[in-house]
C-alpha cells in the first residue's frame, strides 16, 4: 500500500483521467471522496449540480444514491435482529399475512434475509423501472403475482409502528449526525443536485428530479438521497464497527449504531462467474468480489459491456471488495469498501450518462488505492462501453424492422381506445386516438400521466411500439438500453373479436408479457 502523502497525491493526480470519463459519459457533474485507515484522504468535485446556473457541486451537495439505500435498510433490519424484534431467519409471512405470491414455497418460505439478498427469485417488475408511480403501501398486492418487489419496509413498520425512514433515522442517521442524507428531497436545500440526461454528443441536459421516495414502492431500495461527506461517515463508522464485532465475536460495539455487521457482510448466495476463479457472492447490500475478479458489472454495465467487466487487481496483494452500485434511470452513484485498510471510496453523480461514469471512476480510484501496477481500468473500456449505448438504439430499430409483418393493416384505431388495467389494479395504460386522417395516432399514457405520454406506430396486425428517439428517450429519463419488446404493445381481441385486452413485457423477466384488461372505453381522469 502507498503512504498517507503518496496516496494523496496518487489521488490527486487522477483528476484530468476523472474529468475525460465524465466527458465520453456526459455526465453534468461528480463528487467523490476517499477514506483509508479512518481518514478521509481525498475529496474531489467536478462539473456542475446545476449547469445553467453554473453552480458547482462539493462534497456536501446532496445526490439521489439510488440503490445505496438498500444496505443501510438492511443495517437497519440489523438493529431489529439486535433487539430481538425478529430473526434473520424470520418468514415474512408470519410478520406480514397479506404477503401471498402465486408460488407457494415462495409464499411460505421466503425469509427475511433471502429479501434482502435476492434469494427469492421472484422477477423484477415495471415497479422496478418506474417505482415512483406506485404507493409503498401497494407493495404486497404486487407480491400477489410472480413479480417482485420490496416489503422490507412494510416489515419494519409492522414490527415498530413507524415508518421504515424514521426508524433509520432515529437508529442510524440520528446518530452519526449525517443531517443531510434522508429518504425525502430536501425542502428548500440550494445545495441539491438537478438530474441530468446524456444526449448523443455526451452533453447533457436536464431532466425531471428522481420521485422515488419513503413513500413509493421501491423507496427502501433505491429511494435515499444523500452526500459525499455523509456516506464516507457511515461507511467508516460501519467497518470500525464490522472490525471491532469480529475481534471481540459479538453482534455489537458499544456507542455505535451498527449492529450484526458480521451478519450484514457475510456471503448469502453466490454470483455465477464463468470466467472467474475467485469469489463472487450477495451480501446483504453488498456485493462481495475477491480480488483479481470484476468489480461493478451489477448495474448498467452488465448490459453495456455484454457480461465481461475487466479484472481489478491483477497482479496484486489479493483483497475483499464490497461493492455496489445506485444505479437508476436518472444518476449513478458507487461505493467501493477494502475492510482490511479500512478503506472507503464513494463516488457520486446527478446523470443518466452513456455508461456507469460513477463506476469506472471508482474502480479508478480502487486500484490507484490497491496501488496495481498494471491497472485494468481505463479509457478504452469507458469508450466501449458508451459507444455501445449509442449503437443500440440502431441496432434496437434494425431488430424491430426484422421481425415485422410486412404488408398488414391496423383495425380502426378507435377500437384500440381504453384505459387497460394489469389483475392488481395497480398499473394502468390509458390508450388514447388523437388527429384525423394521416395525422391520425394512437397513443398510451402510463397510469395515465401526461408525462408517461408515449406515441404508438404500427407495427403489424394489431401490434404497435413506442419506440423513440434515443435522445427523447433520454430526455424523458427513461432507461434507454431495453429489450425491442419492451418497446411492443400487442392487443388482443375476444372470440367476439373485439379488442378487450393487451399484452406488455415491461420486464426482461416477463418475455411473455403481463396481460392488461381493458375497462371501458376512453380515458380517465
Amino acid at each position: 500500500m502507498l503512504s498517507h502523502s503518496e496516496l494523496k497525491e496518487s489521488l490527486a493526480n487522477l483528476s484530468p483521467k476523472i474529468k475525460e470519463l465524465m466527458t465520453i459519459a456526459g455526465t453534468a457533474g461528480v463528487s467523490l471522496g476517499v477514506l483509508h485507515h479512518g481518514e478521509i484522504v481525498h475529496c474531489a468535485n467536478f462539473g456542475f449540480r446545476d449547469v445553467d446556473a453554473n453552480l458547482s457541486v462539493d462534497e456536501e451537495t446532496i445526490f439521489p444514491i439510488g440503490s445505496l439505500t438498500a444496505a443501510i435498510v438492511s443495517a437497519t433490519i440489523a438493529l431489529l435482529v439486535e433487539e430481538r424484534l425478529l430473526t434473520w431467519d424470520t418468514k415474512v409471512i408470519d410478520v406480514l399475512p397479506d404477503f401471498q405470491p402465486q408460488d407457494e414455497v415462495l409464499r411460505n418460505l421466503t425469509t427475511i434475509t433471502d429479501v434482502l439478498s435476492h434469494r427469492t427469485g421472484m422477477a423484477r417488475s415495471i415497479a422496478s423501472q418506474s417505482s415512483d408511480l406506485i404507493k409503498k403501501e401497494d407493495s404486497l398486492a404486487f407480491l400477489k403475482r410472480p413479480e417482485g418487489g420490496s416489503t422490507i419496509s412494510l416489515v419494519i413498520e409492522k414490527i415498530t409502528g413507524k415508518r421504515w425512514d424514521e426508524v433509520m433515522h432515529e437508529k442510524i442517521l440520528k446518530p452519526l449526525g449525517l443531517h443531510r442524507t434522508s429518504a425525502t428531497a430536501e425542502a428548500g436545500d440550494a445545495n441539491t443536485t438537478k438530474t441530468y440526461a446524456a444526449l448523443d454528443e455526451s452533453i447533457p441536459v436536464e431532466i425531471t428530479s428522481d420521485r422515488v421516495g419513503a413513500d413509493t414502492f421501491g423507496g427502501a431500495e433505491s429511494g435515499m438521497r444523500s452526500c459525499v461527506k455523509d456516506l464516507l461517515r457511515l461507511y467508516n463508522e460501519l467497518m470500525e464497527a464490522w472490525g471491532e464485532q469480529l475481534h471481540n465475536e459479538d453482534t455489537s460495539t458499544q456507542g455505535s449504531p451498527f449492529k450484526q455487521v458480521c451478519q450484514l457482510m457475510l456471503a448469502k448466495i453466490p454470483i455465477e462467474e464463468m470466467y472467474c476463479l475467485h469469489e463472487r457472492s450477495h451480501a446483504l447490500g453488498w456485493t462481495r468480489t475477491q480480488t483479481p475478479g470484476p468489480v461493478g458489472g451489477t448495474g448498467l454495465h452488465s448490459q453495456l459491456m455484454r457480461g465481461y467487466m475487466p479484472f481489478v487487481g491483477r497482479n496484486s496483494t489479493p483483497r475483499l471488495i464490497l461493492s455496489h452500485q445506485g444505479y437508476q434511470s436518472r444518476f449513478f452513484g458507487a461505493v467501493n469498501l477494502l475492510p482490511e485498510t479500512p478503506s472507503a471510496i464513494v463516488v457520486l453523480t446527478n446523470t443518466s450518462a452513456l455508461n456507469d461514469c460513477a463506476d469506472w471512476v471508482g474502480q479508478l480510484i480502487l486500484e490507484t488505492l490497491m496501488n496495481v501496477e498494471e491497472p485494468q481500468v481505463c479509457m478504452e473500456w469507458a469508450r466501449d462501453s458508451a459507444a455501445h449505448a449509442l449503437t443500440w438504439h440502431t441496432r434496437l430499430k434494425r431488430e424491430l424492422e426484422k421481425h415485422r409483418i410486412p404488408n398488414t393493416s391496423p383495425r380502426d384505431l378507435e377500437q384500440y381506445v381504453g384505459t387497460y388495467i394489469n389483475k392488481t389494479e395497480l398499473i394502468k395504460l390509458v390508450v388514447t386516438h388523437e388527429g384525423t386522417n394521416e395525422k391520425a395516432c394512437l397513443y398510451f399514457a402510463l397510469q395515465g400521466l401526461e408525462l408517461e405520454k408515449y406515441s404508438l406506430k404500427h407495427y403489424h396486425n394489431d401490434v404497435f411500439v413506442w419506440l423513440q428517439p434515443r435522445e427523447e428517450l433520454a430526455r424523458r429519463g427513461k432507461a434507454t438500453v431495453q429489450e425491442s419488446s419492451y418497446y411492443k404493445i400487442r392487443f388482443e381481441a375476444s372470440d367476439g373479436g373485439a379488442i378487450d385486452r393487451l399484452r406488455w413485457s415491461h420486464s426482461p423477466d416477463i418475455p411473455e408479457g403481463e396481460t392488461f384488461y381493458k375497462v371501458r372505453a376512453g380515458t380517465v381522469s
